[in-house]
């Protein structure tokens, strides 16, 4: 039987890969958050921050019932 934790530095290598992974995967679902706050709509070339399409998309009570109930399973 091996101890995988003899090595402390092996240990740390592979929780700092699987972070590693998990940002790089998730850098293009930020990236796309941080495009769709904008004036003009999604993927205008002039960014101009708002909350104006959110605000809109959370006042619609069935999606947000449906991501209550996604966020209650």
């Amino acid at each position: 039987m091996q101890d995988e934790y003899g090595n402390i530095w092996s240990y740390r290598a592979k929780w700092g890969y699987l972070l590693a992974v998990v940002a790089a995967l998730m850098a293009p679902v930020f990236y796309v958050i941080y495009i769709s706050f904008n004036e003009h709509g999604f993927g205008a070339r002039i960014y101009q921050f708002t909350f104006e399409w959110y605000r809109l998309v959370l006042n619609d009570t069935m999606l947000v019932a449906s991501l209550e109930w996604t966020l209650y399973l």
